[in-house]
């Protein structure tokens, strides 16, 4: 039995050895490859920044991660890799270019706006926002590698963290497990008394049929991250400063006390299960290098 599963474990590590995505071959280690945007958008090319521990196993857990502002795939990914070694779990760190996603309308506010002159304009068709890129490129890595895994995880820190949230209320019939959003510069509230992008008002999707799915969208596990240090004080990363975000609070560590309260309010309101968590970081200020050891630990760490 024991040389069984030796010409098993080898056979595996020579497969392992060639798992082809598109054109690209996934190795142990770092590597990257691209990938088309979703249907209608195929010129929208998405970096994705990888890395795959030693220790790594078919039924290893899987975590997309998406950077703040600076769209830094491959930095996030390398603060993921010590993490990654430790907990046995591929990073698909992904990279949305500024040039073929220019502003924050096309990665924070996930392609749900267009923005001119100060002003928003929703974007009422689905099939433009970014939020089913994170299944297909799940999908492609599961199809391509034959792994076990049915869902993901996600870590989104600053900008990727309003992704993040944002993909929990609007987007919940997808593939995520868990869902850590770290340090939003600022929310779309579970509100309908505020306007869209900042609450609900005159959203994307009309007001009956989107409290109909939050029951979907406050059943997922969203862990909302605030660092305790991510206040009036902080000076790191760019905080988007106008009279609407301001009424969450003047800084990040108000702003998401304010969107996890008022969100909780309202799963009460509704009679929902409210499955989603505060978690207040101590220590921490705007850091993503921070950030992201400590929500390894609260993912993968045994109880």
């Amino acid at each position: 039995m024991a040389h069984l599963n030796s010409k098993l474990t080898i056979l595996f590590l020579m497969c392992f050895c060639h798992l082809v995505i598109a054109d690209h071959i996934l190795k142990k280690g770092v590597g990257n490859f691209k990938v088309q945007g979703g249907e209608g958008r195929e010129n929208l090319i998405i970096g994705i920044d990888y890395y795959i521990p030693e220790n790594f196993s078919v039924d290893s857990p899987i975590l997309i991660v998406l950077p703040g502002n600076g769209r830094t795939g491959g930095n996030y990914r390398d603060r993921w890799m010590t993490s990654s070694d430790k907990y046995s779990t591929l990073i698909l760190s992904l990279t949305y270019s500024k040039a073929l996603y220019p502003k924050s309308a096309n990665y924070n506010l996930a392609r749900m706006v267009t923005k001119k002159e100060a002003v928003f304009t929703k974007v009422n068709d689905p099939a433009e926002w970014i939020f089913e890129d994170f299944d297909r490129i799940f999908d492609l890595v599961v199809a391509s590698t034959k792994f076990s895994q049915l869902q993901y995880d996600f870590f989104g820190h600053s900008a990727g963290a309003q992704i993040g949230h944002r993909l929990a209320i609007f987007s919940s019939q997808n593939k995520v497990n868990r869902i850590v959003a770290a340090n939003s510069g600022w929310h779309t509230v579970t509100d309908f008394g505020i306007p869209f992008p900042y609450g609900l008002s005159n959203s994307p999707i009309e007001e009956s049929i989107i409290k109909t799915k939050l029951e979907a969208s406050f059943a997922k596990k969203l862990i909302v991250f605030l660092g305790e240090k991510d206040n009036a004080k902080e000076t790191k990363g760019h905080l988007f400063r106008d009279v609407e975000s301001d009424k969450q609070g003047v800084h990040r560590f108000e702003r998401g006390q304010y969107f996890f309260r008022k969100s909780k309010e309202l799963a009460s309101q509704l009679g929902y299960k409210f499955n989603w968590e505060l978690q207040v970081i101590p220590n921490v200020g705007h850091s993503s290098t921070k950030m992201s050891p400590i929500a390894a630990d609260f993912l993968y760490a045994q109880p």
